[in-house]
């Protein structure tokens, strides 16, 4: 970490480091409860809010592209060339008409969308 936070400083001379016993201190101070986007707040250095958000826009990022090194490998009991062995199938798109980043609703009412399939029938949500 502190060869990260050398390098961050020699990028950027005017930039300030804060840590979580701070964030909590300068939280407290403008009255707000914990939430990672009053923390932002916080550290962002507002000396007094004036009025509170009423709709907060959470953004939620998902990788396209697995990088498991395990699903790399060659099949076990392989009888070819490493070169042209068959591999697990990686960074599926689409499964059964179902496509990554779909939104969804399942039978027991909830909503969401598939971040990602497992095998042949299985999605995430």
């Amino acid at each position: 970490m502190n060869m990260l936070r050398n390098r961050l400083l020699t990028a950027f001379p005017e930039a300030h480091f804060t840590y979580g016993y701070i964030t909590t201190v300068q939280r407290k101070k403008l009255g707000l409860a914990k939430a990672h986007y009053r923390d932002a707040v916080a550290i962002s250095g507002i000396q007094q809010i004036i009025e509170e958000p009423n709709s907060v826009v959470m953004f939620d990022q998902f990788r396209t592209k697995k990088r498991s090194l395990h699903e790399a490998t060659a099949l076990r009991g392989r009888k070819q060339k490493n070169a042209t062995q068959k591999r697990v199938k990686k960074n599926t798109k689409k499964v059964k008409g179902w496509c990554l980043n779909d939104y969804v609703r399942i039978s027991d009412g909830r909503c969401g969308f598939i971040t990602g399939f497992s095998g042949l029938w299985m999605a995430h949500m």
